[in-house]
């Protein structure tokens, strides 16, 4: 289980996320903007091109579903 950032270098917002699996596995292989169903980052990626857009793991190998909700709410 994995907290992530995607982060738009352009504008500086960024947007974070939680997965019980990876995130490769969340999103095929990395290819976050292909699987999204994340509306303003679908608009976002449209405005400023996926060139402009990064993501990262936060944090990796989190063991509970519980652990994954307090951190996700704490890394905003």
């Amino acid at each position: 289980m994995v907290i992530y950032r995607i982060y738009n270098k352009k504008d500086g917002k960024s947007y974070i996320g939680q997965s019980v699996n990876s995130f490769n596995k969340r999103y095929r292989g990395g290819d976050w903007y292909k699987h999204t169903h994340n509306e303003i980052l679908i608009n976002s990626v449209n405005k400023y091109g996926i060139e402009n857009f990064n993501y990262e793991i936060l944090e990796d190998n989190v063991s509970s579903i519980e652990e994954l909700n307090l951190l996700e709410v704490r890394v905003h």
